[in-house]
């Protein structure tokens, strides 16, 4: 199957669901498997594993499909990213926050674009068409999906308050920017700000 053609897609209710890196998109998809959602025709969590894309592709034939976004700061989202892929023993990656923030947006940011996989388009998407119908705010994670039209034809309130613990603190951010840092990561994901509802 073509990676493009992947998506996190509810046929019954007509909705896909864009899963970025670093949104909480764990707990989400263990909520949706409860929901129906599949991925390439299997659930999306099965006995601990996991099913799902971070693809931000929409192929055509969902073209006319609902939206529902996971989200999280671009802030807080962008040092997730760093401490996840680059600042671990593992990838003998030995950059600061700060250089890595400036590796990602100074010098031609659309050569790093070409490659899919590339940090530079793991740190802007996702870059959507429209705006999501619903968009699932890491930081409000219980509120947001208490929204979704669908979730309590699946879920007891309880069972979905248990099911969005995260199970982890979401890290503060505030402190690892300066304002050129701040001013650099607005500039190149301001589409998330806007289509996420978070102030710069």
């Amino acid at each position: 199957m073509n990676h493009n053609e992947e998506v996190n897609v509810n046929q019954k209710y007509g909705i896909i669901w864009i899963a970025p890196e670093r949104v909480g998109s764990r707990s989400t998809a263990k909520i949706f498997t409860f929901c129906g959602f599949l991925c390439r025709g299997k659930h999306l969590s099965f006995a601990g594993a996991f099913n799902y894309t971070h693809n931000s592709t929409i192929p055509e034939k969902y073209k006319d499909y609902k939206i529902i976004c996971s989200a999280r700061n671009p802030y807080s989202r962008t040092l997730s990213l760093f401490k996840n892929f680059t600042y671990s023993g593992a990838t003998g990656d030995d950059r600061t926050f700060r250089e890595y923030v400036l590796d990602l947006t100074c010098g031609n940011p659309e050569e790093k674009f070409t490659d899919g996989a590339s940090k530079y388009s793991v740190f802007v998407n996702p870059v959507l068409e429209k705006q999501p119908d619903y968009v699932i705010r890491l930081e409000r994670i219980h509120e947001d999906i208490k929204k979704l039209p669908f979730i309590f034809n699946h879920l007891t309130e309880k069972q979905l308050e248990m099911l969005c613990d995260h199970g982890k603190e979401i890290d503060e951010w505030e402190s690892h920017y300066d304002q050129e840092m701040k001013d650099l990561v607005y500039k190149h994901l301001k589409h998330q700000f806007d289509m996420w509802g978070y102030e710069k």
